[in-house]
């Protein structure tokens, strides 16, 4: 089906050729791109300015591809995209992010590669480029600056709160969060529940947080059907990631509610971060790679915080270091 968008073109792809009806511009203009991946896949690493193109091309092909989807089917897109994803998913990120071999998006250990930022293709090839160019574009950063503000609100709230600061972590994966601040906040005692769906996830949390492990209960299973266990007493600190991403609006608004109303105690807080409407990437992360969130615009969060009994003047809402990203503070009043 196509998309019905409100996201910005540079340039409609039917001014190409006046001559043509959108569909037909839209498909060439397509055609031209894929043949730009295959000349430059075609002995391009040899050319100097290889990096360079890549990164060029990567933008030119997002913005072709937003055109594409106002005028063609996704299946058409898809079938004539095939080959570029076949040629970038050299790269063992990409190739990751295309498959998911976990079986859900954002998996821990994607995260841990995202963390690690080490480059696992071969040196010295187009797909080494490639590789480069996915781990600092900003999908991938969004990621990496999400999870520095969680392990700085986690050191916040443990320094603020000093003995037994609860903390509970959604979807928290490996929890790199706690990984980088478990030295500095262990002496404070913390109390941390984390809810997360892969076993492995937590055996590995197990194995990488040896200084606050006796700090630690794991609830394993569904967010929602586990809250209900971890919110027999409010906390101070609700770290939510990128779960809001995932959910549609009523899901989410059940969430919020909940939370908020149940989850915190005064002076309390809840932080996530939800990508923005108009990202410049989300064609690459549609079409390059399988990395399908739900976007929404700091007015939509503002709306479904309100509907879920949220005041406005417990609502902080700023961009990430990306400026393609909302990162979202909810706090309850002292």
């Amino acid at each position: 089906m196509k998309r019905d968008s409100v996201r910005k073109s540079k340039s409609p792809v039917h001014s190409i050729d006046p001559g043509l009806d959108p569909e037909s511009a839209a498909e060439r203009s397509m055609d031209k791109c894929i043949l730009s991946w295959i000349a430059l896949d075609n002995g391009g690493f040899t050319d100097p300015t290889a990096y360079h193109r890549v990164g060029e091309l990567i933008l030119t092909s997002c913005r072709i591809l937003d055109d594409a989807e106002k005028y063609m089917e996704d299946r058409d897109i898809k079938r004539l995209f095939l080959l570029v994803r076949g040629i970038v998913g050299n790269s063992p990120f990409i190739n990751r992010m295309q498959t998911w071999p976990r079986g859900y998006q954002g998996d821990f250990e994607t995260i841990e590669y995202i963390m690690r930022s080490e480059n696992m293709a071969k040196a010295k090839t187009l797909a080494h480029i490639y590789e480069a160019h996915a781990l600092t574009l900003p999908p991938v950063q969004q990621q990496r600056n999400m999870i520095m503000e969680q392990a700085k609100l986690v050191q916040q709230v443990c320094t603020e709160w000093g003995r037994g600061a609860r903390i509970l972590s959604l979807d928290c994966g490996s929890c790199p969060d706690l990984q980088i601040t478990q030295k500095t906040i262990a002496d404070r005692e913390p109390d941390i529940f984390l809810i997360d769906m892969d076993g492995d996830a937590f055996n590995r949390a197990k194995q990488m947080l040896p200084d606050i492990s006796d700090r630690l209960t794991f609830l394993k299973g569904p967010i929602l059907n586990q809250l209900n266990k971890a919110l027999t007493d409010p906390f101070d600190l609700i770290l939510a990631r990128g779960i809001f991403n995932y959910l549609d609006d009523v899901t989410s608004l059940m969430l919020l509610r909940k939370l908020w109303e149940r989850g915190l105690r005064s002076g309390g807080k809840i932080f996530f971060y939800n990508i923005d409407r108009n990202d410049p990437y989300r064609a690459w992360r549609s079409w390059f790679v399988s990395w399908n969130l739900n976007e929404r615009s700091e007015e939509e969060i503002r709306a479904l915080c309100r509907m879920a009994n949220i005041g406005t003047s417990n609502i902080s809402i700023r961009r990430d270091g990306t400026g393609q990203a909302h990162f979202v503070e909810l706090q309850r009043p002292a």
